[in-house]
């Protein structure tokens, strides 16, 4: 302000305008000299705009605000000032200030006044916002604090006032929607037909469970058989856990058995419908799920003349067994007929068979692209599911790969889905012109090097159907089935393109990896490539200094802790130094995976890292998980070599596993925009393969094929004893 003894100021507001104006009134020459003073002092102000809400704007306006902001400024010693300008329903504010510095720290204090925050709901919860005690709360809230509540009944409610009682109102609501919110979890089932029985056999346990938790809205929902192995349960709170202890009491109290009836007359048992019969008695009066799994004849006319494999040249069946112990048969038939857990079903022939058989097939089939495959339920059929497909014609030979990749696709399709059986027509040799013989052998192709890619594959049982009154595919079939077993030799690898004799994953990384399990006791592993911030396991696995820094322990760390956010690693920072070679657990903050598991590793030496990894495993079973995901341990900062990393976790996984109750699946996670991805997966894959070797040749005996059915038996203790 001008220091001129004799000038007076004065300062009138306009009520049309939002500037004031100053005047300046006494003798010219004090004037002159105040007026220089006055442009002076404007030319040295800094202004800078309160970029804030329009409802924490008006927050600041009122009294309390204004006080707030004056004792702000005046703790902190601030030459500035705050100019608020109001214009109908919006106001603007903006500091000022002879120190650009005090204007900048003016702002950024003044910013943290006042705050604005939302308490959000999902479509599915929006009417927890209509009941009394949501109502009640707000109404409490506001008496006990100045904050303001608007929209306190849509499911996005904002809540404005100062920013401490903002916080705590907001913690308040969102402590409420998340103890009453009903949300949806899993529970994994160790096999399908454990699933199935607890489906079919024991509803009204499900139906009580649901009762005894109806006020908690708990309901186990119908998936419609989309995920064979798990159950889908929605609920709020304590009911959800609650349902989930019970459900899962009912599965650990499931047991499933296998075993083989031998002897004379079973084939035309079956064939008659005698042995179906038998079957589903037993079940019914014993109240267990019973499942053929395979039925194989042998004629009682002497051996076969080639050991490991039997032909019935007699009948409509001729099957042998490969080295890794698939039956691989031709069968002449129906494909709408096959007792299997998978039919492949082409555009044409087959399609109408099947739409006669199943009339509500009808509205599923057609309308793919040449090549695709689609998986769908086997309604009134047989079978589990059907693979739909559509092949190409001929065409001098272009139509080849199409008809392999189906092939190929189906088989992979299958044993993903865990199935034991697949029936394949023989496609393309009717309207699509291939020459029966060209079709018989690349479909053959493809099955034997399925069979020999996946050792252990749980798909032991390949049909190959010709339909009645088709000799030519019939012959083809026949001659086809020869060529491999003459000599003994159970596969003609000549016969197979050189580039369909490479690994799976890198005959399908054009368009997909078909992963392999193995299994260690009753957890299944499986290698797939993705980020493992993205997986949707409930933990994820990570390694962390000592110190629980995670933002110090390598770029897998840091990007974990960006993904989880400040909470995770504030909760890691908060149990201080751990000791070496053990691990800890901590939420997941805003990733998929509800928690991770933090290894400590002090050493880089393979066998303490086995040691870090075995403490995690035991420590993810401790707090009953079921599954989780595991990265390329060693491989970043550790500088293990791909091979080391896989035999170690592999060492680590199977020292554990075999003892696990709760783990029921664990994903090995090569991250895909790695720089050596296909290296470290091919280390990984060949582990994988030697941990399946070692296993199938333990197991595998190839025996001579009897007339048997082997018979899985699920239910109650009590219950699969009697069906036995």
């Amino acid at each position: 302000m001008p220091r001129c003894k004799d000038v007076e100021v004065e300062i009138v507001s306009d009520e049309e305008s939002q500037n004031p104006k100053i005047w300046l009134k006494g003798p010219k020459k004090q004037l002159d000299i105040a007026m220089d003073e006055f442009l002076e002092q404007e030319m040295g102000t800094f202004e800078k705009p309160l970029n804030l809400p329009q409802n924490v704007l008006k927050v600041l306006i009122k009294k309390e605000g204004k006080d707030a902001i004056e004792k702000v400024l005046e703790d902190q010693k601030l030459n500035s000032v705050i100019k608020l300008n109001t214009s109908f329903e919006n106001v603007s504010a903006s500091v000022l200030g002879n120190s650009e510095k005090d204007v900048r720290e003016a702002v950024s204090r003044i910013s943290e006044i006042a705050a604005e925050e939302k308490v959000e709901v999902d479509q599915q919860n929006v009417a927890l916002k209509s009941r009394t005690e949501w109502t009640e709360l707000c109404e409490e809230i506001k008496k006990e604090t100045d904050v303001l509540i608007q929209d306190e009944h849509l499911p996005v409610t904002l809540v404005v006032g100062f920013t401490d009682d903002v916080k705590n109102s907001v913690t308040r609501l969102q402590q409420f929607v998340d103890r009453n919110s009903i949300r949806i979890e899993q529970l994994i089932c160790p096999s399908k037909d454990v699933k199935q029985y607890i489906r079919q056999i024991r509803g009204e346990d499900l139906r009580s469970i649901e009762t005894e938790l109806v006020h908690d809205d708990v309901k186990i929902l119908d998936d419609n058989g989309e995920d064979a192995y798990k159950f889908y349960i929605s609920g709020r709170g304590e009911g959800l856990q609650k349902s989930k202890t019970l459900l899962a009491e009912i599965i650990d109290k499931t047991v499933a058995s296998n075993f083989t009836i031998e002897q004379p007359g079973l084939r035309k048992t079956f064939e008659r419908g005698r042995g179906d019969s038998l079957v589903k008695m037993v079940a019914t009066d014993q109240k267990c799920l019973i499942r053929i799994e395979n039925k194989f004849w042998q004629n009682n006319g002497g051996d076969s003349p080639l050991e490991g494999y039997t032909q019935d040249n007699s009948s409509d069946l001729t099957q042998f067994v490969t080295p890794q112990g698939h039956r691989i048969s031709i069968q002449i038939g129906n494909i709408a007929e096959e007792q299997v857990h998978t039919v492949v079903c082409p555009d044409g022939e087959c399609s109408g068979s099947i739409q006669k058989s199943s009339p509500a097939m009808s509205q599923y089939l057609g309308g793919l692209q040449v090549g695709d495959i689609s998986v769908l339920d086997g309604v009134n059929l047989p079978c589990q599911y059907v693979i739909h497909t559509r092949c190409s014609n001929w065409n001098n030979g272009l139509g080849e790969e199409t008809l392999r990749k189906i092939v190929r696709e189906s088989l992979y399709k299958v044993e993903h889905n865990s199935g034991d059986s697949i029936a394949i027509p023989v496609i393309g040799s009717g309207k699509l012109n291939f020459p029966p013989n060209e079709a018989c052998r690349i479909m053959l192709d493809e099955t034997l090097t399925f069979c020999n890619d996946n050792p252990l594959s749980c798909l032991k049982d390949v049909r190959l159907i010709a339909f009645r009154h088709n000799q030519s595919t019939t012959d083809a079939l026949r001659q086809e089935m020869d060529k491999r077993t003459k000599g003994k030799q159970m596969m003609s690898l000549s016969a197979i393109p050189r580039d369909r004799m490479k690994k799976p994953f890198q005959r399908e990384k054009e368009k997909h990896s078909t992963p392999t399990l193995t299994t260690f006791g009753r957890v299944a592993i499986e290698i797939i490539t993705d980020n493992l911030t993205r997986q949707d396991t409930d933990a994820i696995v990570n390694t962390i200094n000592a110190d629980m820094k995670m933002s110090n322990a390598g770029q897998l760390s840091s990007v974990i802790a960006q993904e989880s956010g400040p909470g995770v690693e504030k909760e890691c920072e908060s149990l201080g130094l751990q000791p070496g070679g053990t691990a800890v657990i901590s939420r997941g903050g805003k990733l998929k995976a509800r928690y991770i598991i933090h290894l400590i590793p002090i050493s880089s030496d393979k066998q303490h890292l086995q040691k870090c990894l075995e403490e995690g495993l035991r420590l993810a079973e401790a707090n009953s998980l079921q599954s989780i995901s595991i990265p390329a341990i060693g491989t970043g900062g550790h500088g293990m070599s791909a091979v080391q990393s896989a035999n170690m976790i592999f060492q680590a996984l199977q020292n554990v596993c075999k003892d696990c109750v709760s783990i029921r699946k664990v994903n090995i996670v090569v991250f895909q925009d790695h720089s050596q991805v296909m290296s470290i997966l091919e280390a990984f894959e060949q582990e994988q393969k030697r941990q399946q070797n070692a296993a199938f040749h333990d197991k595998i005996e190839t025996q001579p094929i009897k007339q048997t059915v082997t018979v899985r038996v699920t239910g109650s203790d009590e219950g699969v004893l009697q069906g036995r």
